[in-house]
């Protein structure tokens, strides 16, 4: 009977380690999904937040600290960059004047952006990076190391120009 007693209990206490067992390792998981669940929470917002996903800040470019490799977020808002987009594919069509004709600069401003670019026509722009503050976003358009600054702002509810400006 003795012997029973003690199987019993070889059998009982093997069966208990194996609940602590099993229930360290279910709290290993839970853990675990917990911290999946906030790492998904985090990217949610910053998807909902910011037009930029991750900048490569050891990658710049020469003449600016603008970097070089720049993945945007695909559910930004793009309104600042239709905006902005009108403005860059103008200039890439040799309509510079009519571009700028809109924008916040001063006449002297726009003669000398559009002098600027008069050389370079039929170049095409390509959007790198952007940077928001509230109703401010700059687009940073490349061609070849060239960057151009594209500063749009947001005025009774439109997105409309308000400078250029190059760096070479």
């Amino acid at each position: 009977m003795l012997s029973e007693v003690r199987d019993g209990l070889q059998i009982a206490l093997a069966m208990g380690v194996r609940i602590v067992k099993y229930g360290l390792m279910t709290r290993r998981k839970k853990t675990l999904w917990i911290w999946l669940g906030i790492v998904a929470a985090l990217l949610v917002v910053r998807l909902a937040t910011s037009p930029v996903i991750f900048r490569a800040p050891f990658f710049t470019q020469e003449h600016s600290d603008q970097p070089r490799f720049v993945l945007l977020n695909p559910f930004r808002s793009r309104a600042p960059e239709e905006a902005g987009n009108r403005a860059v594919r103008s200039i890439e069509a040799g309509r510079c004047n009519e571009a700028v004709e809109s924008s916040d600069m001063d006449p002297e401003r726009k003669a000398y952006t559009c002098g600027w670019f008069a050389d370079l026509l039929g170049l095409h722009w390509d959007l790198r990076n952007r940077t928001d503050s509230g109703d401010k976003s700059t687009l940073y358009y490349w061609n070849e190391g060239t960057i151009m600054e594209v500063w749009v702002r947001k005025v009774e509810g439109t997105w409309k120009l308000h400078a250029i400006y190059m760096i070479d």
